[in-house]
């Protein structure tokens, strides 16, 4: 089948299935799938903004993943305060056709329904931006620390959250595989959750990836952990370990990563970071908040954590998607 032919093939299908979506919405149920089906390739582009605190105590997570061709976008938002998670998922919010230049010196990306809005912008090259920025409204589900790696219901939840935040980027952004950059710093954060608004001044990332490869059919553990002049990012796959390691300006390539299998709830894991050019990082970190986000049939585990990489106190966020594929450290 022709790049065409599965356009034009994926083009029907997402208008059969954007029909779908919006009049089971209109009967008040969630459409029981999601688009684009599972194992279809079509363009895509995700981008990703964090903050966390130094305890792992508090923060937030959010996440757009539009397809253009189909006029839909993923749309994730996670908080964190005082020992609660809140979280809202919905996979069916409308999204623009336009494809974003990754090349230009500004891009905006944008998802919004009545309800619910994101945007995330990054200003300068995505060879060296100046700063990102991210600014949601959404209404989330709140979940005690207690309720383990459970999954938000879709759509919309009983909280009003919205999250302001500036990124300043701490090191030229690094591509560990095809189409992706990513960028640890600080931030600079205003988190509403209800009635109360928290400010941020911690650590975060933020990354851009654009690929026609479908999405969500692969496994990986990935690690994103950064502290007091460290930075990394290590990515599990079955076939092998990428990622970095930035410490004073210096990049050292991730080329090995075992860590410790993920629980169903709160845990502790070891992990070693061969690299190459320099020796293994080496640490422990531990979980203070675990969730999960639905994905078609399936779920992936998000961790929240707090914990040393070598000499250096971290906190990030780690998550894992079908597990069950990877050869973990035992």
């Amino acid at each position: 089948m022709t790049a065409i032919d599965r356009r034009a093939l994926f083009a029907r299908t997402a208008a059969w299935g954007l029909g779908l979506l919006a009049a089971e919405r209109a009967r008040g149920r969630r459409a029981t799938e999601d688009l684009p089906p599972r194992g279809v390739a079509a363009y895509s582009e995700s981008v990703y903004a964090d903050a966390v605190s130094e305890d792992g105590s508090t923060g937030f997570i959010v996440r757009l993943c539009r397809y253009p061709e189909a006029g839909v976008a993923w749309c994730w938002g996670h908080a964190f305060r005082d020992g609660e998670l809140f979280a809202f998922t919905d996979h069916a919010v409308p999204c623009d056709p336009a494809v974003s230049d990754l090349d230009a010196a500004e891009v905006a990306y944008r998802a919004e329904r009545p309800g619910y809005s994101i945007a995330l912008r990054r200003v300068g090259p995505s060879s060296r931006p100046v700063r990102c920025t991210a600014r949601s409204r959404f209404a989330a589900h709140p979940f005690p620390r207690s309720a383990g790696a459970q999954a938000p219901p879709p759509g919309d939840g009983p909280v009003a959250m919205h999250i302001e935040a500036i990124f300043a980027p701490a090191h030229d952004p690094v591509s560990s595989l095809a189409g992706r950059t990513e960028v640890l710093g600080t931030v600079s954060a205003e988190l509403q959750i209800g009635e109360r608004t928290t400010a941020l001044a911690c650590r975060g990332h933020f990354h851009e990836q654009q690929q026609e490869r479908p999405r969500w059919t692969a496994p990986f553990c990935y690690a994103t952990l950064r502290g007091p002049d460290y930075h990394s990012v290590a990515i599990l796959l079955e076939q092998g370990a990428v990622g970095f390691v930035e410490r004073g300006g210096q990049i050292d390539r991730v080329v090995g990563f075992a860590i410790e299998p993920p629980s169903d709830g709160p845990g502790e894991r070891h992990f070693e970071m061969r690299l190459d050019a320099a020796e293994p990082v080496r640490g422990v970190y531990r979980d203070t908040h675990v969730y999960s986000v639905p994905i078609y049939d399936l779920r992936r585990r998000g961790s929240v954590v707090a914990g040393e990489a070598g000499d250096a106190a971290v906190s990030g966020c780690v998550n894992d998607f079908l597990p069950e594929r990877l050869t973990y450290l035992v």
